[in-house]
């Protein structure tokens, strides 16, 4: 999660920081990590926003793969 980063009910979301989903090694919850920004799921739950980003980590052999860019969607 990324903290500060709380949609408020009023305005559609589920009043929880914005979730990542980090691609890469496994970490420790908590764990503070340098990550790239590679795409986002906008997700509902239950009727309330509730996006998650999708991220690689810093050094990863995932973050040493490209891609074209017909693959950026």
């Amino acid at each position: 999660m990324i903290p500060q980063t709380l949609l408020s009910k009023e305005n559609g979301g589920d009043g929880d920081p914005l979730d990542v989903i980090i691609l890469g090694p496994s970490i420790s919850r908590g764990s503070v990590v340098k990550a790239h920004l590679i795409g986002v799921l906008k997700l509902l739950d239950g009727g309330e926003q509730d996006d998650k980003l999708i991220a690689i980590i810093d050094n990863s052999i995932q973050g040493h793969f490209s891609c074209l860019p017909k693959c950026l969607i």
